[in-house]
């Protein structure tokens, strides 16, 4: 019985060892929150909020930028992303309606790209307008642009793997092993 212990206990280190060795590491996400302090556009209204954004797979989300009333445009709410990468976003308030047509549009264009690595990134063009197509492939006015606008982006922490989780799984494979053991010796017994 001792000799099968510790042909188990290293069988599980092998295993973790291995698995270690061949790339086994727990998913990292590596997602940044982008956020915009409140700017002004030129008609007076301002806008404020922030997303989330991960450059290793182009997707944006947890989106909230709000727009106030200025003398050419009235706010919005901004949740949906409908075209989007590393540099430009357009962003509508509810993309699931199946016409976009007379929707508030934010469109922003970056001076530089959106990295996993943070930073602060200066807003090339911000325009709000309006959609004048189903799928808001066309705007239309009244047009207004925000001015000197940037956002700074922060890395989401992500949460580390407590140090006792390798011994907590060895001591899990060695349990299993011992309860095979003995299964089969009660089967050898019984027959």
């Amino acid at each position: 019985m001792r000799s099968f212990l510790r042909i188990s206990m290293i069988m599980c280190w092998a295993v973790l060892v291995l698995g270690a060795a061949s790339g086994f590491t727990p998913a990292k996400a590596v997602p940044v929150t982008w956020t915009l302090q409140e700017k002004a556009f030129d008609d007076g209204g301002s806008a404020a909020g922030s997303f989330v954004y991960d450059a290793d797979t182009n997707v944006y989300s947890d989106m909230f930028i709000a727009t106030t009333n200025g003398s050419e445009r009235t706010g919005a709410i901004y949740g949906d992303v409908i075209n989007g990468g590393s540099t430009a976003f357009s962003a509508v308030p509810n993309a699931d309606f199946p016409s976009l047509v007379s929707s508030p549009n934010l469109m922003l264009m970056f001076a530089s790209a959106l990295t996993n690595a943070g930073g602060i990134v200066d807003v090339f063009i911000g325009q709000e307008s309006t959609c004048t197509s189903a799928g808001c492939t066309s705007v239309g006015g009244p047009l207004r642009f925000l001015q000197d606008a940037n956002f700074e982006g922060v890395v989401v922490a992500a949460t580390p793997i407590p140090a006792a989780l390798p011994l907590f799984l060895t001591g899990l494979v060695a349990l299993v092993a011992v309860g095979r053991r003995k299964r089969a010796q009660g089967a050898l017994a019984a027959a």
